[in-house]
C-alpha cells in the first residue's frame, strides 16, 4: 500500500456506518490524479476542497476504492501516528441522521418486521386467517404501531 499525494477536488457525503468504534461518516473523495476513494472519518467533518492530501487505497474492487485520506503524510510521523487535530479545518454543518432518529428508525423496522411475522403467522391457520388482504394490512400496521410505542417508552 503505497501513499499518494494530490489534490482533493471533489467530496461528497456518502452515509454512515456504525462500526465497534462509534458511528463514522463515510465520504466519496475525487482527487487531481483522477482517483476517486472513499474514507471513513470519526466526526462528520470531511477534508477541505482543494487541499493537499495523503489518500492510501486499502481496498479496491467492484464496489471502489477505499482507505485512508489525510491531510498529513504519515511516513512524517514514523508512519503509526495521525496529524494533530489542528490541522483539520473548522467544522461544518453537515447532514447526517442524529442518533435519537436512528433509534427510533430501527424501532419502526423492528416493530414492521415482527408485526409481518405476527400476521404471517395468523394467517396460516384457519381459525385466525383474515378475511381480506385489507384486513391483515389493517392489523399489521395495528400491531406494528403498538410495538413501536411500546419500543419508544
Amino acid at each position: 500500500m503505497q501513499e499518494v499525494q494530490s489534490t482533493i477536488t471533489n467530496v461528497q457525503a456518502s452515509g454512515t456506518w456504525d462500526s465497534q468504534h462509534g458511528l463514522l461518516f463515510k465520504f466519496d473523495y475525487t482527487m487531481s490524479d483522477g482517483t476517486t476513494i472513499q474514507a471513513m472519518h470519526k466526526t462528520e467533518q470531511h477534508l477541505p476542497i482543494g487541499a493537499t492530501a495523503f489518500y492510501t487505497v486499502k481496498k479496491d474492487n467492484n464496489f471502489g476504492k477505499s482507505g485512508k485520506v489525510s491531510l498529513s503524510s504519515a511516513a512524517a510521523f514514523g508512519g503509526q501516528q495521525q496529524a494533530p487535530q489542528q490541522s483539520r479545518p473548522a467544522p461544518q454543518q453537515a447532514a447526517y441522521t442524529a442518533p435519537s432518529q436512528q433509534s427510533a428508525d430501527k424501532n419502526r423496522a423492528f416493530a414492521l418486521s415482527y408485526a409481518k411475522d405476527i400476521a404471517v403467522a395468523n394467517s396460516s391457520s384457519p381459525e385466525t386467517a383474515y378475511a381480506s388482504n385489507a384486513q391483515l394490512i389493517e392489523e399489521l400496521f395495528l400491531n406494528a404501531d403498538a410495538m413501536i410505542e411500546w419500543l419508544n417508552k
